[in-house]
């Protein structure tokens, strides 16, 4: 019985495994495929923001988040306008609020 149970273990830690390593995988191709700017970048250019405005209301932590998720995000090569929903909104509607304050 103890070893059947350690079987069942030893397969799902496996399975962990690899579909850990597929996540990896696809999210280094995701990045290494598309070479162009960032969408972020334009969505700042848009609501009349430079880098140095944005990184001032958020703080360079939250800019370099923010970057991350725009590059690993699945709808990054949809992203031509306005996306329907875009994982850093609320930042960039804090910075926005944040701008016209100063």
């Amino acid at each position: 019985m103890e070893t059947i149970l350690q079987t069942t273990l030893a397969v799902a830690w496996l399975g962990v495994a690899a579909i850990s390593l597929w996540c990896v995988v696809q999210g280094t191709r995701r990045i290494l495929k598309d070479d162009g700017p960032l969408p972020l970048f334009a969505f700042l250019d848009r609501r009349g923001l430079t880098l140095r405005q944005f990184e001032e209301a958020v703080g360079v932590s939250e800019l370099a988040l923010a970057a991350r998720r725009c590059a690993l995000c699945s709808s990054r090569s949809a992203c031509s306008g306005y996306p329907v929903w875009c994982p850093n909104e609320p930042l960039l509607r804090r910075a926005k609020a944040a701008g016209t304050a100063a």
